[in-house]
């Protein structure tokens, strides 16, 4: 039995999304071309992967999960809120097993632009015991991205991380908690919103030992507050929502080093061509130790 025509193409688009070796620029294109048919297709694979991980894990490369990500994120897509606030509630070892860096550098701006339309999901969120120290890090930067939009005013999103920080440092303290990505990204977040009105408490989390105390530069803090809004925030790094799905996607992929500068036509005809030693693995393939272990579970790890 065929599939259906839609199916089929996503089945095309899907598998250049999950092995690509640089930005698959034209698949990209084209699913967003086609969106109304594909549309279901990218919202099931989030879906799937919140469901069971290790399932998809066994079928799949990561690197299509932080695409289908990434392009409900650039829609704006609110039926992805669901799934994909369901990631966050995974255990940590999942989410990274998922995700890998992108769960600390990029979930927090997909999972702000599809609540955008429903910033109460991430209040709730927040207080939510189900979320993992890596889960609530993600839901505290798609606050503070929310806020950078200008769909949360700053005082509100200070309110809201100043009572979760405070809620951890009644909950835990000690050196065991006080390097936990939660604290510290309600930390940074209040730094980077209002350092004049946050210091006070963020310094009293690092006095009780609720925050490690050399992560927090104070001289620049200070500086920091003489700054305009958008120019500290710049700084600290903090980003928006996911407006642009290739600049967004373009690190994930191997594109080479990101500071070099575009080359045109010419220059590229004269680049001598990289050549593997040995194929390239994948996340699921047997790694070449001879552990038996899938090569994710292995060496991956240690390079």
């Amino acid at each position: 039995m065929s599939l259906p025509k839609d199916a089929a193409e996503w089945a095309v688009l899907a598998h250049e999304l999950e092995f690509a070796e640089e930005l698959p620029v034209e698949t990209l294109e084209d699913v967003e071309d086609g969106w109304d048919a594909f549309q279901p297709h990218v919202l099931s694979v989030v879906a799937a992967a919140a469901r069971d991980p290790e399932a998809w894990l066994d079928e799949h490369e990561f690197t299509l999960l932080i695409a289908a990500v990434s392009l409900l994120a650039f829609k704006r897509d609110a039926a992805a809120a669901p799934p994909m606030t369901s990631l966050l509630r995974l255990p940590p070892e999942d989410l990274d097993e998922l995700l890998g860096d992108f769960a600390f550098d990029g979930l927090d701006r997909c999972v702000a632009s599809v609540t955008a339309s429903q910033p109460s999901v991430l209040d709730a969120l927040l207080d939510d015991p189900r979320l993992s120290d890596l889960g609530r890090s993600a839901a505290v930067g798609a606050v503070v991205a929310q806020a950078v939009a200008g769909d949360r005013t700053i005082a509100s999103a200070c309110d809201l991380l100043l009572r979760a920080g405070e809620r951890i440092a009644f909950e835990r303290r000690g050196p065991e908690h006080a390097e936990a990505p939660d604290i510290i990204s309600i930390a940074d977040g209040l730094l980077a919103l209002d350092p004049e009105a946050t210091q006070g408490a963020v310094r009293a989390w690092e006095a009780n030992g609720v925050l490690v105390d050399d992560f927090v530069d104070w001289s620049f803090v200070e500086h920091s507050v003489q700054l305009p809004v958008s120019e500290r925030l710049a700084r600290f790094g903090t980003g928006g929502y996911v407006s642009d799905v290739m600049e967004f996607l373009a690190p994930w992929y191997d594109t080479g080093d990101a500071d070099d500068d575009v080359l045109d036509d010419d220059e590229r005809e004269v680049q001598v061509p990289f050549v593997r030693e040995l194929p390239k693995l994948g996340r699921n393939d047997p790694c070449r130790c001879g552990s038996g272990k899938k090569y994710k579970k292995c060496c991956l790890r240690s390079e």
